[in-house]
């Protein structure tokens, strides 16, 4: 169930809340930086709110829970156990991040996992439960979700697919911290960065640069696919916005954009937030182009409209 980060503060890159908003140079003071934080969390919301284009560019969630592709459990996970005790067990500033593994681990079956750890009966209705779980988060039924995935969790926290799920509910409702928690143990038992940019998105929500940092970092050498590198990209520079600066959060969200022939959900939240970025650096002649790209993609894309008629 890969998910993409809510832009800080919108539904699709970052985390539950709205994305950014209005021109706000990079210097100016505190005052300035203030404006500029709480812009970027006007779009971020906007992001999140915005979870698909229209019927005919096809309709995809960035964030949606995706139980019955997900990494099932490693057969061999000698090397995560103890990060993901030491995930359960210590505080946020304890969770120590070991390097992904080179190659993908060897994994065990969803069912075949769930049965051996808790038997034919109780495995046979975990999974039962973490497909009602997973529906549940696809209808925005996030706090019945996370009931069903916490619930799971505590029978069998070593299960990759469950934790993710837990971590996404949990960051669907903008609970930060214990959705890192869960994050932070499904990088580790799945040994995969899919899920770096909602974690990263996590981390920024509290203001921890290096965190936000590495893990892009790690995600764009991984690079598992276009569409989460794209969400990690805007997770990033959204980052360095919020840190005052735009220069450098514009060079890495323009780094090899180009206007794609077949625009995804993933092309469009990009474009929304470069454009976002133009607007607050003073270019509104570039945010008002790309704006307009957007809307022709979805007119009902966050608060497009809005953003292009007040740029006149």
């Amino acid at each position: 169930m890969r998910e993409q980060p809510l832009p800080q503060g919108t539904d699709d890159i970052g985390r539950p809340r709205a994305r950014r908003g209005n021109a706000v140079g990079s210097r100016g003071g505190a005052a300035s930086r203030d404006a500029t934080v709480r812009r970027s969390s006007e779009v971020d919301q906007a992001l999140r709110s915005a979870e698909s284009l229209s019927p005919s560019a096809g309709r995809q969630r960035p964030d949606k829970p995706r139980v019955a592709s997900l990494p099932p459990r490693p057969i061999e996970d000698t090397a995560t156990t103890p990060l993901v005790r030491t995930v359960r067990k210590s505080a946020l500033a304890e969770i120590v991040r070991m390097p992904l593994p080179t190659r993908p681990r060897h994994i065990e079956d969803l069912t075949v996992a769930l049965t051996r750890l808790l038997g034919q009966r109780l495995g046979d209705k975990g999974r039962s439960d973490l497909d009602a779980a997973a529906r549940a988060y696809e209808h925005d039924r996030f706090t019945e979700s996370l009931r069903l995935a916490a619930r799971l969790t505590a029978q069998a926290p070593d299960v990759p697919e469950i934790r993710e799920l837990h971590g996404l509910s949990l960051y669907r409702l903008g609970r930060w911290p214990k959705a890192i928690v869960e994050l932070e143990a499904f990088r580790a038992l799945a040994g995969t960065a899919e899920q770096n940019a909602v974690l990263a998105d996590c981390y920024r929500a509290l203001r921890r640069w290096t965190d936000v940092d590495e893990l892009w970092e790690e995600l764009r050498e991984s690079s598992p696919n276009p569409a989460v590198v794209n969400e990690g990209r805007i997770v990033a520079a959204g980052a360095l916005a919020d840190r005052g600066d735009l220069p450098a959060a514009l060079r890495l969200i323009e780094k090899g954009w180009r206007v794609p022939a077949r625009p995804q959900v993933h092309h469009v939240r990009r474009a929304y937030a470069m454009a976002d970025l133009y607007e607050r650096s003073g270019s509104p002649v570039r945010a008002r182009e790309l704006f307009s790209w957007v809307r022709g993609i979805d007119a009902e894309f966050a608060d497009v409209g809005d953003r292009i008629r007040h740029l006149g």
